[in-house]
C-alpha cells in the first residue's frame, strides 16, 4: 500500500515506554523511526547510561526486560487481530481498541496502520456514520 511512503506499525498511548529495541540493543542505525502524532514529552537514555542504571539498581534490568516482553506479546497479538479482516471491520476494531487515538491521530496514520489509502479510510468512515 505504501510504495515508498510511511508505514505505521503501532500506536501507543501516554505513559508507555517505546523503543526500537534491536537497534538500541545492537547500537546500530535503523531505517525505522518513532514519531509522536500529538504533543509528547520525550525522555531518552543511551545504552551506556542504562547499563550504569542497571548496576546501581539491579532490579531495573528485570523490570525493563519484563515490560519489553509484555509489549512485544501485545504488539503481536494486536497485529494478529487484523489479519484476514476486511478494511471496514479492521477500522471498527481499531476504533474499539484505540478510541482516543482514533480521535487524535491524523487519518493518514490510521490508514497506513490498516494498510489502506487515506481515501479508502475516508469512504469507510463516511459509510459507517
Amino acid at each position: 500500500m505504501t510504495r515508498g511512503g510511511e508505514l505505521t506499525h503501532y500506536f501507543y498511548n501516554e505513559r508507555r515506554f517505546v523503543s526500537i529495541i534491536q537497534s538500541f540493543n545492537d547500537e546500530i542505525a535503523t531505517p525505522a523511526f518513532i514519531q509522536a502524532a500529538c504533543n509528547a514529552e520525550v525522555l531518552s537514555i543511551t545504552k551506556s547510561k542504562l547499563l550504569s542504571l542497571y548496576k546501581e539498581l539491579p532490579y531495573m534490568k528485570e523490570l525493563i526486560e519484563q515490560q519489553n516482553q509484555l509489549h512485544l506479546i501485545e504488539k503481536v497479538n494486536t497485529r494478529n487481530t487484523y489479519l484476514g479482516g476486511d478494511a471496514e471491520n479492521n477500522y471498527k476494531l481499531f476504533v474499539m481498541q484505540y478510541p482516543d487515538i482514533a480521535l487524535r491521530v491524523p487519518l493518514k496514520y490510521i490508514a497506513s496502520y490498516l494498510g489502506i489509502t487515506p481515501q479508502s479510510l475516508s469512504r469507510i468512515r463516511k459509510n459507517i456514520r
